[in-house]
């Protein structure tokens, strides 16, 4: 009996780093996938922001009359920012859910053939 707890004690210290490796390893996966969108947040952001500067700046003079300073400041700064931020959030989500998905149907065809 003593041989068989052993080796169910080996058996679990196997899956105890199994696991531990896993975990850490979607540390740096989960690390990764936000600094690199984050980048990418900020990269588009750079892009509209430039864009939609340039876009203002090829308008009549009396456009900037019926806008105001405050609202074209906004649309710079603040409207360019939550698009950007948005739109990387969403990609990030759909990316790990897809993931998400994959390895959850994997594990369920493993352990259920």
């Amino acid at each position: 009996k003593s041989g068989m707890d052993s080796a169910a004690m080996a058996k679990l210290g196997e899956y105890s780093v199994l696991l531990f490796g896993i975990f850490v390893l979607g540390g740096f996966a989960n690390f990764a996938r936000v600094y690199l969108f984050g980048n990418a947040a900020l990269r588009i952001v750079r892009s509209l922001r430039s864009r939609l500067y340039r876009s203002m700046l090829m308008q009549e003079v009396g456009w900037f009359d019926t806008k105001g300073t405050g609202e074209l400041i906004n649309r710079l700064s603040n409207d360019t920012y939550m698009v950007g931020t948005s739109l990387s959030q969403n990609v990030s989500d759909g990316l790990r859910s897809v993931a998400m998905i994959g390895v959850g149907t994997g594990m369920m065809i493993y352990t259920s053939p």
